[in-house]
């Protein structure tokens, strides 16, 4: 019943620190770091253990517009990153840290975005963020939220399985056709114009901090559409890698795994492994 659940803060309900790990000089590492990308990076040490949520405190598009893509459920060891904050459910509060990700990643953009401040860098202060209200049922009604949650997202990515089953039965037959057909074949350098990115010197801060502008890596390129990356680099930085690419374009991995691609949907700089 609606009547048992209460009102509460986030504050309240966790402890809020803010991470300590710079996303680019962090050094890779057995324990997750958790960045403002979908997935996270790897450190060599850990700042958090137990379960969190963890909350961007920059705006995932910047450019004096407040917006934020994603929050993240952590559990055991893990890092986060400097612009990220964790919110670590206080002990006898009655929260189950997975109802809280769902929660706020539901309502983030009516409580959590509306909170960020700034003009051309828009952030969230530890202090507006602890503000956010949470309308929290009893514990036993959390867990059976999140329960019917995974079902749900098994469903989806069952469904998800199949029709990229189909849509691989479908490209193998349409590949198989285009070579029965083509006549002469022309080379890559025939139809496209080719040039690779770069990487600003780690040790120039301007290039980095702050950054706005997504920057791929070989990580971010995975064989399909790419809008987002992990890392950001400052308008200069981007220039500094040989300037942004376009809608459309197609990246290229020459180093490491050699040969994945990806179809560029959002502007976004390279660094030197992409063509």
């Amino acid at each position: 019943m609606r009547d048992e659940w209460r009102d509460t803060t986030l504050g309240d309900l966790c402890t809020i620190t803010k991470g300590t790990s710079p996303t680019q000089k962090t050094l890779p590492g057995p324990y997750p770091l958790i960045v403002t990308g979908p997935e996270p990076l790897s450190s060599d040490s850990f700042q958090f253990q137990g379960e969190a949520v963890c909350v961007p405190l920059v705006s995932s598009t910047g450019h004096g517009h407040a917006s934020l893509k994603r929050v993240h459920y952590a559990s055991g060891k893990f890092a986060v990153a400097n612009i990220i904050a964790a919110c670590v459910p206080r002990a006898g509060a009655g929260v189950d840290a997975r109802f809280l990700f769902h929660y706020l990643q539901h309502f983030k953009d009516a409580e959590i975005v509306t909170r960020m401040k700034g003009t051309a860098n828009v952030s969230l202060s530890i202090t507006n963020l602890a503000t956010v209200p949470v309308a929290l049922p009893p514990l036993d009604e959390q867990r059976r939220i999140v329960d019917l949650i995974a079902a749900v997202d098994d469903a989806v990515d069952a469904a998800e399985a199949e029709a990229a089953a189909t849509e691989d039965t479908t490209r193998a037959t349409a590949l198989q056709l285009i070579e029965e057909t083509r006549g002469d074949a022309l080379t890559l350098g025939d139809v496209a114009t080719w040039r690779s990115g770069g990487t600003p010197p780690v040790s120039q801060r301007e290039f980095y901090e702050n950054g706005t502008v997504r920057w791929a890596n070989i990580r971010d390129v995975q064989n399909g559409p790419i809008a987002e990356t992990a890392n950001r680099v400052t308008e200069s930085g981007a220039e500094r890698a040989g300037g942004s690419c376009a809608r459309g374009t197609v990246l290229v991995t020459m180093y490491g795994s050699i040969g994945r691609s990806a179809l560029v949907e959002e502007p976004m700089a390279t660094n030197r492994a992409e063509r």
